[in-house]
Protein backbone atom coordinates (compact mmCIF):
# COMPACT_ATOMS: atom_id res chain seq x y z
CA UNK A 1 0.00 0.00 0.00
CA UNK A 2 0.76 3.37 -0.46
CA UNK A 3 1.46 6.19 2.19
CA UNK A 4 -1.76 8.03 1.52
CA UNK A 5 -3.54 4.93 2.16
CA UNK A 6 -2.09 3.33 5.20
CA UNK A 7 -2.67 6.58 6.61
CA UNK A 8 -6.11 7.16 5.53
CA UNK A 9 -7.05 3.28 6.97
CA UNK A 10 -5.13 4.29 10.23
CA UNK A 11 -7.55 7.60 10.56
CA UNK A 12 -10.90 5.46 9.52
CA UNK A 13 -10.26 3.42 12.64
CA UNK A 14 -9.44 6.30 15.03
CA UNK A 15 -6.10 6.27 16.62
CA UNK A 16 -3.97 8.58 17.94
CA UNK A 17 -0.86 8.19 15.52
CA UNK A 18 2.08 10.95 14.65
CA UNK A 19 3.85 10.85 11.44
CA UNK A 20 7.22 12.49 10.76
CA UNK A 21 8.52 12.80 6.99
CA UNK A 22 12.06 13.49 7.06
CA UNK A 23 13.53 14.12 3.20
CA UNK A 24 17.46 14.08 2.71
CA UNK A 25 19.18 15.36 -0.24
CA UNK A 26 22.63 15.08 -0.31
CA UNK A 27 25.59 16.37 -2.97
CA UNK A 28 28.81 16.43 -3.78
CA UNK A 29 31.27 19.53 -4.31
CA UNK A 30 31.65 19.04 -7.75
CA UNK A 31 34.06 21.45 -8.19
CA UNK A 32 36.97 19.04 -6.68
CA UNK A 33 36.45 16.80 -9.46
CA UNK A 34 36.01 19.20 -11.86
CA UNK A 35 39.46 20.66 -11.08
CA UNK A 36 41.35 17.29 -10.21
CA UNK A 37 40.13 15.10 -12.59
CA UNK A 38 37.63 15.83 -15.67
CA UNK A 39 39.38 18.86 -16.95
CA UNK A 40 42.81 17.56 -16.68
CA UNK A 41 41.59 14.40 -18.31
CA UNK A 42 40.79 16.59 -21.27
CA UNK A 43 43.10 17.78 -21.19
CA UNK A 44 44.94 15.11 -21.52
CA UNK A 45 43.25 13.49 -23.98
CA UNK A 46 43.64 16.48 -26.55
CA UNK A 47 46.95 16.56 -26.24
CA UNK A 48 47.55 12.80 -27.51
CA UNK A 49 45.78 14.67 -30.68
CA UNK A 50 48.94 16.72 -31.11
CA UNK A 51 50.73 13.37 -32.79
CA UNK A 52 48.02 13.52 -35.43
CA UNK A 53 50.07 16.83 -36.57
CA UNK A 54 53.19 15.23 -36.02
CA UNK A 55 55.61 13.95 -39.39
CA UNK A 56 54.35 10.21 -39.40
CA UNK A 57 58.28 10.00 -39.66
CA UNK A 58 58.38 10.98 -36.55
CA UNK A 59 57.76 7.67 -34.17
CA UNK A 60 60.38 8.95 -30.85
CA UNK A 61 57.86 12.07 -30.90
CA UNK A 62 54.83 10.23 -31.31
CA UNK A 63 55.97 7.11 -29.35
CA UNK A 64 57.03 9.61 -26.59
CA UNK A 65 53.65 11.92 -26.14
CA UNK A 66 51.28 9.04 -26.63
CA UNK A 67 52.90 6.47 -23.85
CA UNK A 68 52.96 9.67 -21.48
CA UNK A 69 49.62 10.65 -21.93
CA UNK A 70 48.48 7.57 -20.97
CA UNK A 71 50.70 6.61 -17.67
CA UNK A 72 49.40 10.33 -16.77
CA UNK A 73 45.67 8.97 -17.28
CA UNK A 74 46.43 6.20 -15.50
CA UNK A 75 48.22 7.60 -12.02
CA UNK A 76 45.43 9.95 -12.16
CA UNK A 77 42.67 7.64 -12.42
CA UNK A 78 44.74 5.60 -9.53
CA UNK A 79 44.94 8.97 -7.17
CA UNK A 80 41.42 10.01 -7.79
CA UNK A 81 40.34 6.33 -6.96
CA UNK A 82 42.28 6.09 -3.92
CA UNK A 83 40.76 8.84 -2.04
CA UNK A 84 37.39 7.58 -3.65
CA UNK A 85 35.21 5.75 -1.56
CA UNK A 86 34.93 2.22 -2.84
CA UNK A 87 31.69 0.89 -4.74
CA UNK A 88 31.06 -2.02 -5.92
CA UNK A 89 29.26 -1.01 -8.69
CA UNK A 90 30.51 1.48 -11.67
CA UNK A 91 30.51 5.54 -10.71
CA UNK A 92 30.54 8.62 -13.10
CA UNK A 93 34.22 8.84 -12.79
CA UNK A 94 34.78 5.56 -13.93
CA UNK A 95 32.96 6.12 -16.80
CA UNK A 96 34.90 9.11 -18.05
CA UNK A 97 38.25 8.19 -17.25
CA UNK A 98 37.72 4.78 -18.73
CA UNK A 99 36.44 7.17 -22.09
CA UNK A 100 39.22 9.07 -21.60
CA UNK A 101 42.00 6.09 -21.36
CA UNK A 102 40.20 4.40 -24.66
CA UNK A 103 40.77 7.96 -26.59
CA UNK A 104 44.45 8.39 -25.81
CA UNK A 105 44.64 4.70 -26.52
CA UNK A 106 42.80 4.97 -29.45
CA UNK A 107 45.61 7.73 -30.89
CA UNK A 108 48.18 5.02 -30.00
CA UNK A 109 46.72 2.82 -31.63
CA UNK A 110 46.43 5.17 -34.76
CA UNK A 111 49.93 5.74 -34.85
CA UNK A 112 50.77 2.39 -34.77
CA UNK A 113 49.20 2.14 -37.85
CA UNK A 114 50.08 5.19 -39.49
CA UNK A 115 54.06 3.76 -38.50
CA UNK A 116 53.31 0.28 -40.19
CA UNK A 117 51.95 2.13 -43.05
CA UNK A 118 55.28 4.17 -43.43
CA UNK A 119 57.61 1.57 -42.46
CA UNK A 120 60.26 0.94 -45.16
CA UNK A 121 59.24 -2.16 -47.74
CA UNK A 122 62.09 -4.09 -48.86
CA UNK A 123 61.29 -3.89 -52.62
CA UNK A 124 63.13 -4.92 -55.65
CA UNK A 125 61.91 -2.86 -58.40
CA UNK A 126 61.63 1.10 -57.68
CA UNK A 127 58.88 2.46 -55.58
CA UNK A 128 55.92 3.38 -57.12
CA UNK A 129 54.65 6.84 -56.88
CA UNK A 130 51.33 8.63 -57.58
CA UNK A 131 50.14 11.56 -59.50
CA UNK A 132 53.89 12.55 -60.42
CA UNK A 133 54.74 13.33 -56.83
CA UNK A 134 57.90 12.45 -55.54
CA UNK A 135 55.72 10.68 -52.29
CA UNK A 136 55.61 6.97 -52.00
CA UNK A 137 51.89 5.90 -51.86
CA UNK A 138 52.29 4.51 -48.60
CA UNK A 139 53.74 7.91 -46.95
CA UNK A 140 50.11 9.36 -48.63
CA UNK A 141 47.93 7.17 -47.04
CA UNK A 142 49.37 7.38 -43.95
CA UNK A 143 48.74 11.52 -44.35
CA UNK A 144 44.83 10.99 -45.15
CA UNK A 145 44.86 8.25 -41.60
CA UNK A 146 46.46 12.02 -39.93
CA UNK A 147 43.90 14.47 -41.48
CA UNK A 148 40.88 12.13 -40.53
CA UNK A 149 41.88 11.25 -37.20
CA UNK A 150 42.33 15.33 -36.77
CA UNK A 151 38.89 15.60 -37.32
CA UNK A 152 37.38 12.20 -35.84
CA UNK A 153 39.12 12.00 -33.00
CA UNK A 154 37.68 15.41 -31.62
CA UNK A 155 33.56 14.66 -33.02
CA UNK A 156 33.85 11.51 -30.98
CA UNK A 157 35.32 12.89 -28.10
CA UNK A 158 32.81 15.73 -28.21
CA UNK A 159 29.67 13.24 -28.65
CA UNK A 160 30.96 11.19 -25.67
CA UNK A 161 30.80 14.65 -23.76
CA UNK A 162 27.56 15.47 -24.94
CA UNK A 163 26.43 11.85 -23.92
CA UNK A 164 28.22 11.67 -20.77
CA UNK A 165 26.98 14.94 -19.18
CA UNK A 166 23.37 14.84 -20.41
CA UNK A 167 23.38 11.70 -18.51
CA UNK A 168 24.49 12.44 -15.25
CA UNK A 169 22.95 15.97 -15.07
CA UNK A 170 19.81 16.17 -16.50
CA UNK A 171 18.81 13.49 -13.17
CA UNK A 172 21.17 15.53 -10.94
CA UNK A 173 18.77 18.42 -12.12
CA UNK A 174 15.50 16.54 -11.75
CA UNK A 175 15.01 15.63 -15.23
CA UNK A 176 15.15 11.98 -16.51
CA UNK A 177 16.37 11.02 -19.81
Amino acid sequence: MKNKQCIKKLCQKKYKISFFRLHLTFERNFGFYLIQLYIPCAMLVMVSWVSFWLDPTAMEARVSLGVTTILTIVTQTYGINQSAPPASYVKALDVWTAACLAMVFGALLQFALVSYLCRPVEQKEAPKFEDGERKPKKKSRSKRIDIVSRFLFPIVFILFNLTYWLAYLLPMAGYGI
